[in-house]
Order: C-alpha cells, then sequence, then structure tokens
C-alpha cells in the first residue's frame, strides 16, 4: 500500500461532463484527475438506474494469441487458510502459463518519484486502455488529495522482470468518487496514456443484487503482495512476483466481498476478486481493500458509472 506522495490541488473543477444522474435523488460525481496536466474535472453524473439486478460487460481475450489457460474451477481441499474454503497464496509462474488469458490481464502498479520505481498495487484490464483498482493506491484515504505524479502501469510483471510480450504504459487520468468513503467507496479506474489492453485482453465487471449469488462459484485473485509479514505469513514477498488464489467466497453484504480467515498482504490492495466459469465468463465484482480480505463490492450505480466511462 501505497507511501504518500503530495500534490498539490488547486480549485480546478472546471470541466462538467453532460452524461447525466439522479441515483436514489441525490448526485454522485466522480472526479478525474488528469496526472499530466495536475487538474481535475468533476463529471456530474445522472444515472437513472432500472430494475435489472445484475448485469457484465463483456471480457475480451486480446489479440496477443487465442490461449486460455484453463484455470482450476472446483474447490480445493489443500492449503486452505483455516477455517476457509480459500486457498493460501502461490507463485502463478508454478502452475499456469503467465502468457495466456485472463493471467496476462494482471497488472502491476509502479509510482515513479526521481526515476525510481516504488511498488503500489495490483491491478486489472477491464477494456483496452483502463484498469480497475482501489482509490486508495493514489489519493489520500476519505479525501480527493492525490498521493501520485507519475504512475506506470505493466502487464504480468514477473520475477522482478518486465514481460517481453507485453508493453508498459504511463498512467493518464484517475476516476474515483468524490469525496469517497474508505469503508465502502474505495474503488477507482486508471485510464491509460497507450492502450496496451487490446494486446493482453480484458475482464468483465459486474454487479449481482443478490447477496445468494455470491455463495456460488469459484472466485480468482491474482495480485503483487510486497511486503514480508512473517507474524501472519511465512513467505518474503517483495512486489516482484505475481501469485494467485482462489477459492469460494463466504463474506457478502451490501457493500463488500471478502473471505473471512484469508490474510492480504500489502501490495494487493486492488486486486480483482473475479468469478471464472472457463471459456464463459471472467467478472471482477470488486477490489481488495483491507487486510482482512475485504473487497469493495462493485454496487449498480458504480458499474453503470465505470460501464460509462470504459
Amino acid at each position: 500500500m501505497p507511501g504518500r506522495i503530495s500534490v498539490f490541488i488547486g480549485l480546478v473543477f472546471i470541466l462538467i461532463f453532460t452524461f447525466a444522474v439522479v441515483i436514489n435523488g441525490q448526485n454522485s460525481p466522480i472526479l478525474s484527475f488528469d496526472l499530466g496536466q495536475q487538474k481535475f474535472d468533476k463529471i456530474a453524473v445522472v444515472l437513472n438506474l432500472d430494475s435489472l439486478s445484475h448485469e457484465n460487460t463483456s471480457h475480451n481475450i486480446g489479440s496477443f494469441d487465442n490461449e486460455v489457460e484453463f484455470l482450476e474451477d472446483v474447490p480445493s481441499i489443500n492449503n486452505l487458510y483455516p477455517n476457509t474454503e480459500y486457498t493460501k497464496k502461490r507463485k502463478t509462474q508454478i502452475d499456469y502459463e503467465k502468457t495466456k488469458f485472463p493471467i496476462r490481464t494482471s497488472v502491476k502498479l509502479f509510482s515513479i518519484v526521481n526515476g525510481e520505481l516504488i511498488d503500489l498495487c495490483s491491478e486489472s484490464f477491464i477494456s483496452e486502455k483502463h484498469i480497475l483498482t482501489a482509490a486508495h493506491c493514489f489519493v489520500e484515504i476519505n479525501s480527493n488529495t492525490v498521493t501520485v505524479d507519475s504512475i506506470l502501469i505493466c502487464p504480468v510483471y514477473d520475477e522482478g522482470e518486465f514481460s517481453l510480450d507485453f508493453d508498459c504504459s504511463l498512467g493518464h487520468k484517475i476516476y474515483f468518487i468524490d469525496n469517497w468513503n474508505y469503508s465502502n467507496e474505495d474503488i477507482a479506474i486508471m485510464e491509460l496514456d497507450e492502450p496496451i489492453g487490446v494486446k493482453t485482453g480484458w475482464l468483465s465487471i459486474g454487479f449481482n443484487k443478490s447477496s445468494d449469488f455470491f455463495d456460488d462459484g469459484i472466485y480468482y485473485k491474482f495480485s503483487y503482495p510486497s511486503v514480508f509479514l512473517p507474524s501472519v505469513d511465512s513467505t518474503e514477498y517483495n512486489g516482484d512476483t505475481l501469485y494467485y488464489n482462489y477459492g469460494e467466497i463466504r463474506q457478502f453484504g451490501n457493500f463488500h466481498l471478502g473471505v473471512n480467515g484469508a490474510i492480504a498482504i500489502p501490495g494487493e490492495s486492488g486486486s480483482s476478486i473475479t468469478q471464472i466459469e472457463n471459456d464463459t465468463s471472467y467478472i471482477s465484482y470488486g477490489v481488495l481493500v483491507q487486510g482482512n480480505y475485504t473487497h469493495i463490492k462493485i454496487r449498480d450505480w458504480m458499474y453503470f458509472i465505470f460501464k460509462s466511462i470504459i
């Protein structure tokens, strides 16, 4: 989870976008922060939410090749966190080919400080030039203060090496909820300078209003844990390697999804909780924000705003 780099934020809020919104009779503006210009725009969103109980965007396997990795689609009985149906973290390259879809949609995010790369968070492509992540990766908690001024996004960075198959891109814009609340609105979209997701492909994003829906299915996570915490995990993580884990989730409420009893490591923030049905669907329903494996759940109003952005 990132350190803080102060960025002056003036009185900006210049541009008002024209797609309009009413959510339960209240406005829910989104902020767009241009990293190059160090300038905010406020997007006044007006959504007329209909009676849909669920929806998702379409995934895309990308132009790199047609190779799709078959991921385990039944719960494991080995290497589980105690009293859960969710596996502990394991190096992705041991079991899977990282250049195959959907693994290649996984992203390592760095801030650039005085020419040096600093570990930030884990992300997933959700369009050809957008990634889904947590707001606190870039923005001071419970505020609108952006804490980075330059960001590098790199697909399937692994073992301390950049991919030979996929290019990196600088970040261009950050989208997050105005005056966001850490407890239930810690979610953001990053727009890239270059559409490198054309090659990697991307995941779907979705929402479902039924809590019972999340009681079924297998949920994967690909992430870059970056801190050694021997009191909770004996693995010496340093942020240079892509890990994965998967299983069933048992925490699903109005605002959160998660795994009671699992342990997140700094660096995993922003990683998707993704329901996988091989060759059928790859849908992110939220992003990790807290060490107890709590994820901010994508709700209907978030979904339609993010869908309009991407």
